[in-house]
């Protein structure tokens, strides 16, 4: 499964989301609330919604071989414009490789997260790509990326700040179990960061945050 969303608008469920299914074929879509009409692209199949979708909906569907893309309103004309063009020479390219793998370009932070947080936000801003993988090892999950920055002195600042971070949480002891083991190198604009975390934190905070939705709410199903 591949998802593209934009950072800044993350909580509008502005989107391109893309399954691909393994075996069987693809379904067609139901014609009643599906309409094909040409891609413009050899190989790929368009189909556009014939009633007008919320926002967060799916307004068009992409067949490609057993993969299928939901594409929301909002994100719909980049798309065709994708199509037509073909792909950006910044696209994101995420390794198909782990649990979870990112390619993100952060982009400046909004003037309002600017003024809450201004020394984290100018740290952002020089961060020009954030690519890494989320695996599972033998006792523990490792957060591996590379993170290429503006310039070489903002690689500095940043990774300074994470040696900083990393540095507060060793001086308590609850704290680095929590946080687990960070490690930063930095070579020339790119900071590579590698985060492990041990399996058995991760188990007791995801059973920590399941007992606290069950206390919250104790007329759920599988809370009894």
């Amino acid at each position: 499964m591949w998802l593209g969303v934009r950072l800044s608008d993350l909580m509008t469920g502005d989107r391109v989301l893309v399954v691909e299914r393994q075996g069987s074929a693809l379904t067609v879509p139901d014609p009643e609330r599906w309409t094909r009409v040409r891609s413009g692209v050899e190989g790929i199949e368009r189909f556009v919604a014939t009633a007008p979708p919320p926002r967060d909906g799916t307004a068009e569907l992409l067949d490609v071989d057993r993969a299928r893309a939901f594409v929301t309103p909002v994100e719909a004309a980049s798309v065709r414009r994708l199509l037509a063009r073909g792909p950006d020479p910044l696209r994101g390219d995420p390794e198909a490789r782990g649990l979870l793998s990112f390619d993100l370009r952060p982009g400046r932070p909004t003037a309002d997260r600017m003024e809450r947080h201004p020394s984290l936000g100018g740290l952002v801003a020089q961060l020009e790509r954030v690519r890494g993988t989320v695996e599972l090892g033998r006792d523990a999950l490792v957060v591996s990326a590379r993170l290429t920055c503006a310039s070489a002195t903002a690689a500095d600042r940043v990774a300074r700040f994470l040696q900083a971070f990393r540095e507060a949480s060793e001086a308590r002891a609850s704290l680095k179990e929590k946080l687990g083991a960070l490690e930063t190198d930095v070579n020339e604009g790119t900071v590579v960061v590698r985060w492990s975390m041990p399996t058995e934190l991760i188990t007791a905070l995801l059973s920590e945050e399941r007992r606290s939705e069950e206390q919250a709410d104790p007329e759920r199903p599988d809370s009894r």
